[in-house]
């Protein structure tokens, strides 16, 4: 294993330890109030159906660069991005640029409607992104990849 990839390794670990939600999430939630739901950004699209990150994860070349909304579980530790979980699988969920914002007490299920992408982060921001969810910067000893979302909606459901 290289550095790189031994960094990125570590920054995932952080980052998921951080997440203590690592349940599944079902692919589509028919029983959740639609009057409950709390939307940040533009209005949620009516379609595609959300996919479980998990899934997606399994196909993720179909799903880089395309629009794309995914379920899973809010992981909030800062108000500008958040991890979206769905078993083993996570990824940031960026904001626009910084367009809207969430709670930092969020948590839950939520579909992220965005463009999934892959990340390559210098170490000095891996080290910043790494303090921000708790972890050491000091582990983070080289550039970072790592997937993400940059959303235009987020539903966080009840």
């Amino acid at each position: 294993m290289n550095a790189q990839s031994s960094s990125a390794l570590v920054l995932a670990i952080f980052l998921l330890g951080a997440c203590a939600q690592r349940n599944a999430v079902t692919q589509e939630s028919g029983t959740k109030s639609e009057s409950a739901r709390q939307t940040y950004g533009a209005n949620m699209p009516a379609s595609p159906k959300p996919v479980a990150l998990s899934t997606a994860m399994k196909t993720v070349d179909n799903f880089i660069g395309k629009p794309s909304k995914l379920s899973g579980l809010v992981c909030q530790k800062k108000g500008c991005w958040m991890m979206l979980t769905d078993g083993d699988s996570s990824v940031r969920v960026k904001f626009g640029n910084d367009a809207f914002f969430i709670p930092k007490d969020a948590s839950g299920e939520a579909h992220v409607f965005g463009q999934l992408e892959l990340y390559e982060m210098s170490t000095a921001h891996a080290k910043h992104m790494a303090e921000d969810a708790g972890a050491a910067p000091s582990n983070v000893k080289a550039p970072t990849k790592e997937y993400r979302v940059m959303a235009t909606s987020v539903v966080i459901l009840p």
